[in-house]
């Protein structure tokens, strides 16, 4: 009759850690119920290798032993490349002996029928068709339970999966102290210290150990082997060096496995279990940078002889990413637009290269990547000036690592109609986002390296080069590059595109205070522009043509001209379009000295400047916002405004136009005069001590109305349309007011209408703006 072993052969016990846990608290924490109270019999704990699931493991074991009779096994599995050896493998982990006659599966069931038992099984990755047979264990004996760890789940009914993510970063720009509070941190000054003993944490090192830890991805692993070198490295200079992140992750200590003791022994573990189809993929899709879509994938993994994405057949990339993801070489985020978006940590993608080179593939999977990315950003860029323009400026800032590896490739390839076309076609996305410079850098260094003769491709880069020099305020620049583009475009003949050239010119003009040529420029534009596809800069070059011309006295003629671009942003959907509109609206009402008017204006151009990412249009609100302020007497307001304003400028490397330098100094002596030079300096230097979210959200808030316009008569609005403005002021459409209140679209229409009748305005944009001002909404 099998029984247990006697004291001579003893039950496997629990390893004993030298070292103690360094966070896991939420895995610890769920695992424990999951096990005790959940009535879960079978965990894995999965997740890449060097990850700690062995670690968590134990300390779940030890925490959660003493409610089973019979104790916790270990079970190590490592050693093992058979699956069949895996019951005998348990059997003398428990110290089971029996007769001869009996096979390791009746001498379990027999010993552990009537026992209550956790039994703990260390690295079950590379011996998966063991898990039918672990599940028959279970059925026949309940009261055991399993606690499996592996890069792979065993995939057995009732199997619950608990994955085992890296260990928490510190955040972007923390002070040493939160940076001190991160587990990955803690983790790395712990290692530290076992050879360092006065190691710690200090404002001089916070940034370097930051970056440490996420170059190695908060990787347990990676982090302890890291740790071993600052024996004699210092912190900023193992930053440095971990740009080859494999080999430096080396070294660990002997008493480990084989495949703990070096980052890339633990990867090629995984990678070893890969069947051939997995390894090739898995080489392909180490070219991206910051993630991928399924449709990159496919893109970049097709052979030749293959039909293009989305084709039926190419189901078999999903499956092999299905099967990377599940064996914890990718892991699967939630894009933008609610796809999911798949990634590598990047030691394993730093693997995948080394793999990708050495089978001689990586020239053609980076040429598929760069020809992928260009036709993403070319289906983009016509959509960031249209109604979804929020969702494609988010996917592009997903794909941005992806476009810079794109853009290093052709580059380094000299291809610069490549390179040309993936900063400059989608140019405002690198505008509106803040990488102005970056893409001014770009621009810079692909002109000067291509003597080729004039192509589409170049005026292209030209103007994009020219609008990222006036994005920065740099006009001297600026302008011979914008009419050098305007003479390329007219060389190849391109009228549309030449004309949004002039256009950016006019702008340039304008931002100058150079009126007169700036309204000669823009209306140049207009005659140019010939397509609806034109209409969103159509609308755009008639608000700016009206602040030129109510700089110049018309003050009639400007507003109508705004008010025109407002309203066709509005009927092309452009919420951006809008944003820009009411800032120019804002601007007229300065010039002619109604700054409670103006600021409300700049007020709303803010806000849907912000909700839409578009970063550099919003400094531009929040400054003119901040300046009007201070006209208006709030000097405290004011110079918290200026201060948090100066912040975004300097967050986006840019400057004060000249158009706007004396209202900003004028801004600055009368907050200065009611404040005194030391009392603004403090509410500057606090308004520039903010964040930039929190600069904004105190900007949108609202003063209270001046007596002048809280005195204005009341609209007689009516019970419905006064609902109806609620929805106007949301930003909701006809559709969606309509909707909203169970009318029809027709109906929500006409009681649009007749609400910007009784307002005596003439768009939507303008009724929310009044009704804001004046609590009608």
């Amino acid at each position: 009759m099998p029984a247990f072993a006697s004291d001579d052969l003893p039950i496997l016990p629990l390893p004993a850690p030298l070292a103690g846990l360094v966070g896991r608290q939420r895995e610890l924490g769920a695992a424990r119920d999951l096990l005790q109270h959940r009535g879960c019999r079978l965990l894995s704990l999965t997740g890449p290798g060097g990850v700690g699931k062995t670690r968590l493991a134990i300390e779940v074991a030890c925490a959660i032993a003493p409610a089973f009779a019979g104790g916790a096994a270990f079970v190590p599995l490592s050693p093992l490349r058979d699956p069949a050896l895996v019951l005998p493998a348990i059997a003398r982990a428990l110290g089971l002996r029996g007769a001869a006659s009996e096979s390791p599966e009746e001498r379990l069931r027999a010993a552990l029928r009537s026992t209550r038992m956790l039994i703990v099984l260390d690295n079950v990755e590379h011996v998966l068709p063991a898990a039918p047979a672990l599940a028959e264990l279970l059925a026949a004996c309940p009261g055991v339970s399993m606690l499996a760890t592996g890069r792979a789940p065993l995939r057995v009914t009732g199997e619950r999966v608990l994955p085992v993510p890296p260990l928490a970063l510190p955040a972007d720009g923390a002070s040493g102290a939160d940076v001190a509070e991160a587990d990955a941190v803690r983790l790395f000054v712990e290692r530290v210290q076992a050879a360092r003993p006065g190691f710690t944490v200090t404002d001089a090192n916070a940034a370097a150990v930051a970056a440490i830890c996420r170059r190695l991805d908060g990787l347990p692993l990676a982090i302890e082997l890291a740790a071993a070198r600052l024996g004699v490295l210092s912190p900023g200079a193992l930053a440095d060096r971990l740009a080859e992140r494999l080999r430096w992750l080396d070294g660990g200590p002997r008493d480990l496995p084989s495949r703990q003791r070096t980052m890339r022994d633990a990867i090629a573990w995984s990678y070893d279990l890969l069947s051939p189809d997995e390894q090739a993929l898995f080489h392909r899709l180490s070219v991206f940078a910051g993630g991928f879509t399924l449709e990159a994938a496919e893109a970049v993994s097709r052979q030749d002889n293959e039909p293009p994405p989305h084709h039926p057949s190419l189901s078999s990339t999903l499956n092999l990413a299905a099967s990377l993801v599940e064996q914890s070489l990718l892991q699967r985020e939630e894009g933008p637009d609610g796809e999911p978006r798949f990634a590598m940590l990047e030691a394993i993608r730093e693997y995948g290269l080394e793999r990708l080179t050495a089978a001689g593939d990586a020239g053609e999977a980076r040429r598929r990547h760069a020809a992928y990315m260009l036709a993403l950003v070319e289906r983009a860029a016509p959509e960031l000036t249209g109604p979804r323009h929020g969702l494609w400026l988010a996917r592009l800032d997903a794909e941005l690592h992806n476009i810079r590896a794109a853009l290093a490739w052709a580059v380094e390839q000299g291809d610069a109609a490549t390179a040309y076309h993936l900063v400059g076609t989608p140019w405002l996305f690198w505008s509106m986002r803040g990488h102005a410079g970056e893409g001014r850098d770009w621009l810079d260094r692909i002109l000067a390296a291509d003597i080729q003769a004039l192509s589409p491709a170049r005026a292209l880069a030209l103007r994009a080069a020219g609008m990222a020099a006036s994005t920065q305020a740099d006009f001297g620049v600026a302008e011979p590059l914008l009419r050098a583009a305007a003479s390329a475009w007219r060389t190849v003949g391109n009228r549309r595109e030449e004309a949004r050239s002039l256009h950016m010119l006019g702008v340039t003009a304008l931002q100058q205070g150079d009126d007169v040529r700036a309204e000669g420029l823009l209306r140049s534009a207009i005659v140019g522009y010939a397509t609806p596809a034109d209409e969103p800069w159509t609308a755009l070059a008639h608000s700016q043509l009206g602040v030129a011309i109510a700089s110049r006295g018309d003050l009639a003629t400007g507003v109508g001209l705004a008010e025109e671009g407002l309203a066709r942003q509005q009927a092309c959907g452009s919420r951006i379009g809008e944003g820009a509109a009411a800032a120019y609206r804002g601007e007229i009402d300065a010039l002619r000295g109604d700054h409670d008017a103006a600021a409300e204006w700049y007020r709303c151009a803010l806000a849907t400047l912000w909700d839409e990412g578009d970063l550099w249009s919003a400094e531009w609100a929040l400054s003119r916002l901040a300046t009007t302020t201070a006209m208006m007497g709030n000097a405290s307001r004011a110079a918290r405004l200026l201060g948090g304003a100066a912040k975004l400028r300097e967050s986006l490397g840019s400057r004060l136009p000249p158009r706007f330098e004396n209202s900003h100094e004028a801004a600055v002596a009368a907050a200065q005069a009611d404040l005194g030079e030391s009392g603004f300096a403090a509410a500057w230097d606090a308004g520039h001590a903010l964040l930039v979210t929190e600069v904004v959200a105190e900007a949108l808030v609202c003063p209270s109305p001046s007596a002048s316009r809280a005195s204005d008569p009341e609209p007689g609005l009516t019970t419905r349309e006064r609902e109806v403005l609620r929805l106007l002021v949301d930003g909701l459409t006809d559709k969606e007011i309509a909707a909203a209140l169970a009318i029809r679209p027709k109906t929500a229409g006409e009681h649009v209408g007749r609400i910007l009748g009784k307002l005596g305005v003439a768009s939507r944009t303008a009724a929310a703006v009044l009704a804001v001002r004046r609590g009608l909404a």
